[in-house]
């Protein structure tokens, strides 16, 4: 991803819609993750951390917390927030086999080259027993240039993202959709600007305060719904699962 993207990001990522929403529903799957394990698990990682919000967000929840991203511009965000976040790929972290209790990739694997590979890895550094939350893009169908400017190799349904996930070697135990209110206005804006040939651009950009605080509460209302199993459809998919194996 280009290094003005990741600015953009961060001086998004305190009001645009998308990414406050986003980052609330995925925090609450993974805090119902951990509540099943007790309420607080040992180690938290975080793959493909980014800028650090959603991190930020988890870190309590762990008794450590960290993240692992490859591109520099966002470690050195990541560090300026004080966040222990390591240099490294989803395919190939830089973690001991058996050390981590729940994984989180949210909007990662479709940036891979090789899907599989990645959730190898994943099951790698899960210890017996442990679990991996996931979060990608949904629908080939909805590929736009917002997709090429962000460095996307393809789009998922709950169907494909569970085959990769059984392929690496993870038990699937929840997956849905999300982000579904919107996918009707979503889904026309997008095919819209294909017709239209319109130049690549990202999606995340500015919209008056009223419409993206209206945004913003239709997202939140979905968290009821993601916590029970999530929607048929949506614009994102997510699956938590687990590495085979009881705890030590």
């Amino acid at each position: 991803m280009k290094p003005a993207l990741f600015q953009d990001m961060i001086e998004l990522e305190s009001e645009h819609w998308w990414l406050l929403g986003r980052g609330e529903l995925l925090a609450s799957l993974v805090e119902s993750e951990c509540m099943r394990r007790g309420g607080h698990v040992e180690r938290l990682v975080d793959v493909g951390s980014g800028t650090g919000a959603i991190l930020q967000r988890l870190s309590p929840l762990a008794g450590e917390a960290l993240g692992v991203e490859s591109d520099p511009v966002p470690l050195r965000m990541s560090a300026g927030r004080g966040l222990d976040v390591r240099d490294g790929r989803a395919d190939s972290l830089p973690l001991p086999d058996e050390s981590v209790d729940v994984l989180t990739a949210f909007d990662v694997l479709e940036h891979v080259p090789d899907d599989v590979a990645a959730v190898r890895e994943f099951h790698r550094v899960l210890r017996p027993g442990g679990s991996a939350v996931v979060s990608v893009p949904a629908y080939q169908w909805l590929w736009s240039s917002h997709d090429v400017v962000h460095g996307h190799r393809r789009r998922y349904t709950s169907g494909s993202l569970t085959d990769a996930l059984r392929a690496g070697g993870l038990h699937v135990r929840r997956r849905g959709y999300f982000n579904s209110w919107l996918l009707p206005a979503a889904a026309a804006v997008r095919l819209g600007g294909r017709i239209a040939r319109r130049p690549p651009a990202s999606d995340l950009a500015r919209v008056p305060r009223r419409l993206n605080e209206l945004l913003l509460r239709i997202l939140r209302s979905e968290r009821s719904r993601l916590l029970a199993g999530g929607f048929p459809a949506g614009l994102s998919v997510f699956a938590v699962a687990d590495r085979p194996g009881s705890p030590a």
